[in-house]
């Protein structure tokens, strides 16, 4: 929000204010905060993102139904889709949610080639990788690569496929660990590195033996690298019109990426027994394509697929930040056989890519996990489903003789009743929260309602902070600019990361800027970091003396001096 509206105030992104998305998140925020409008409040951004997140649930309804034709395995995949990355709720306006609109639109347009074919949908595939790349780079990278994957498929010369094959799986094997190279040394590092590295192994294996031939290769290339270039040229133009260079770009996300592996890395638990299994997957994968007894690889896909449900329902029921790191863990190794609707067909472009995306998008965790474990694991989610369709109608064809009730309805319906009942249930539990809590009433939270203990200490901080023209904080507090109209040190500072974090440039901007104020206020965090010069000196104490305390906060007002009472008499 705050970097949002210094960009509105005039500032330029990327070299006057910090900036960590893509040129064309500059458009969007112009376009829905400039012109249409729309304020910078906590809580028109929360309606944002819930629009959003309804928007994603959506494209997921659509999608599933294109690859099952039930409406019942596609409101389960819109009530789950909409559940699973509930870790939304922690970053409203992040536009993580619309790069997993845009990567779940990716498979949609793939159904519009199986259905039509021609060069169209692959110049909407390339403008849709473009636009996920020029919003959140790493995500438009691991979008690039999955589609890329898929393109080389249809590509087998007879005399060169399996030398074709071999750089292509070995390729998808090694890039993901040497993504995570300069963090490879740290345990939980290499086994994500190696549980991704066989995911992704393992489609490249299927994707080989088993794509529907398409057309030539170089006609859908010039075709994708058609629409990625109209939008990557017209996210460039904008930031050029906006006075951005590509050069500040490029050094501006050098250096995000590079404070970030250096600071902010860490990895959930990943054991050995995890790697065993993709391991495992990796095996049953080059077995399924190329064995030629149709008897053998029906069992292989019966127990993969097998593997990948438990996976996944597993996952869903372990309740708290662990869900995520095992659907990851346990159900990316397996995707690969959502690829296959049965042991004898092809399979066709939109299966492809949705299954090319769920291996590739869990490298959002690395090297921060997070939330990013929940964006990278929704495609497993929606593949799983897909899966779990599969297995229905081959049950279906295998037990013609039962009732249609059993053979077509029992696990959709069962699944969607399984679903309700937890929304319906979380439902009661939040409604019983809300009636608990507060209105926040400060500016721009009219429907906001929280703690009554949290509420009272943030207005107590409000009015504390009255009349200081500059605020620093420590702890990641930039609503208090909203809510106190107060300054922040310098636009090319922002406190988003705890200080000590900030480069030397961006701390002695912000020093300066707090020094020079008239009447700034620093809001200390008492977990934070002690902020130091290089020389030892710590400059907030030095500077600086303790006003109150507010909860778990400090509240330091700018020690008197000659010069700074003479200024005030001025004044």
């Amino acid at each position: 929000m705050l970097s949002n509206k210094l960009y509105l105030d005039g500032y330029i992104p990327y070299s006057e204010i910090t900036w960590i998305f893509g040129p064309l998140q500059l458009a969007l925020v112009k376009f829905v905060h400039g012109w249409c409008e729309i304020p910078i409040s906590n809580s028109s951004v929360r309606f944002l993102t819930l629009a959003h997140w309804l928007l994603l649930a959506c494209v997921g309804y659509w999608l599933v139904r294109r690859f099952t034709g039930s409406w019942l395995w596609s409101a389960s995949a819109f009530v789950l889709i909409f559940l699973y990355p509930r870790s939304l709720v922690n970053e409203p306006g992040h536009p993580q949610v619309l790069v997993a609109i845009l990567a779940l639109l990716i498979p949609l347009i793939g159904c519009w080639y199986d259905a039509r074919g021609g060069r169209l949908p692959w110049i909407v595939i390339g403008a849709v990788a473009a636009a996920i790349i020029n919003v959140k780079i790493n995500a438009g990278a691991f979008c690039v690569a999955a589609v890329l994957v898929v393109l080389l498929s249809p590509s087998r010369l007879k005399a060169n496929f399996y030398p074709l094959c071999t750089i292509v799986v070995v390729a998808s094997m090694l890039l993901p660990v040497l993504l995570m190279y300069p963090l490879i040394s740290i345990e939980n590092c290499l086994y994500f590195a190696i549980i991704v590295g066989f995911s992704t192994a393992s489609f490249a294996l299927v994707v080989s033996f088993k794509s529907q031939a398409g057309e030539l290769l170089n006609h859908n290339a010039v075709a994708l690298v058609s629409g990625f270039t109209a939008v990557s040229l017209f996210a460039l133009g904008f930031a050029a019109a906006e006075g951005i260079s590509p050069l500040d770009i490029l050094l501006s996300l050098m250096r995000l990426s590079n404070s970030q592996v250096e600071f902010f890395h860490f990895f959930r638990d990943y054991s050995l027994a995890q790697v065993f299994v993709a391991g495992l997957s990796l095996v049953m994968a080059l077995v399924a394509v190329t064995v030629r007894n149709s008897t053998i690889v029906g069992w292989i896909l019966w127990f993969s697929r097998g593997i990948f449900l438990v996976g996944v329902i597993y996952a869903l029921v372990i309740d708290g930040p662990a869900n995520s790191q095992a659907l990851i863990a346990y159900a990316t190794p397996w995707c690969w056989v959502a690829a296959f609707k049965t042991s004898n067909d092809a399979a066709p472009l939109g299966r492809m890519l949705l299954v090319a995306i769920a291996v590739w998008m869990p490298l959002l965790a690395y090297p921060i996990p997070g939330t990013q474990l929940y964006f990278g694991g929704l495609f497993v989610l929606t593949a799983s489903i897909v899966c779990a369709a599969d297995a229905s109608a081959v049950l279906n064809a295998r037990f013609n003789g039962s009732s249609t009730f059993l053979r077509e309805k029992l696990l959709p319906i069962s699944l969607v009743v399984a679903v309700t009942t937890l929304l319906l249930s979380l439902y009661g539990t939040a409604k019983k929260q809300y009636a608990n809590y507060q209105p926040l009433r400060l500016a721009g939270t009219e429907f906001i309602r929280i703690e009554p203990g949290r509420a009272k200490i943030y207005r107590e901080l409000v009015q504390s902070l009255n009349g200081a023209d500059v605020v620093l904080t420590n702890s990641r507090f930039n609503s208090l600019y909203f809510w106190t109209g107060a300054h922040v040190p310098s636009p090319g500072f922002l406190s988003q990361y705890p200080l000590r974090h900030a480069t030397p440039e961006q701390q002695q901007w912000g020093k300066a800027g707090v020094l020079n104020a008239l009447r700034p206020m620093l809001v200390i965090k008492k977990s934070g970091l002690v902020e130091s010069d290089p020389d030892g000196t710590n400059w907030i104490e030095l500077h600086f003396e303790i006003s109150e305390e507010i909860g778990p906060y400090t509240l330091m007002k700018k020690r008197l001096t000659v010069s700074d009472s003479t200024q005030r008499l001025r004044y």
